[in-house]
């Protein structure tokens, strides 16, 4: 496991890439925690972090406190697909907690993304909204959208409740 906790609080911000060890635990600061092969294990701290994944074979995503991103940069083919409403998924989509923003736009291959309005939810334990970073290739799938509560801004990119 590789900590990005500071022992001088004057480097709060750190970027960690994947070595032999099987976790990336960020800091205080807003922190850049990579790991492009199977069986991630990331977790950011306090501070608005980036957490990037090359696949849909992790065990663990949580960004923690502040506005935390989910990187999908998958460097080579196969695309990413992160279907939460599939049964059979590589990870249970209860590994993915404290995430804010998706960005599927950081390569440049066809990710999908399918959720529903509950998938949001679930998401962030801060925010009932779920921003999505797109690029031409990708895919949002959004289901449940006849829920009332919930409404698609394909403008803004967001998926939110109506209440806020």
């Amino acid at each position: 496991m590789i900590y990005g906790g500071p022992t001088d609080y004057d480097a709060l911000d750190k970027t960690l890439t994947r070595t032999d060890e099987k976790s990336l635990v960020g800091s205080h600061g807003e922190d850049r925690l990579t790991w492009l092969e199977e069986g991630a294990v990331l977790i950011g701290g306090a501070g608005d972090d980036n957490l990037i994944i090359g696949n849909e074979n992790f065990v663990r995503i949580d960004g923690g406190n502040g506005v935390d991103t989910l990187t999908l940069a998958s460097a080579s083919a196969p695309a990413i697909n992160l279907n939460f409403t599939a049964e059979n998924n590589n990870w249970h989509k209860n590994a993915i907690t404290g995430i804010e923003v998706i960005d599927m736009a950081q390569d440049t291959n066809a990710n999908t993304l399918t959720l529903s309005a509950i998938d949001v939810l679930n998401l962030s334990n801060t925010s009932y909204r779920l921003k999505v970073n797109a690029g031409a290739n990708d895919t949002l799938g959004l289901v449940d959208t006849e829920v009332t509560a919930w409404t698609y801004d394909g403008v803004a990119g967001t998926y939110v409740s109506s209440d806020q």
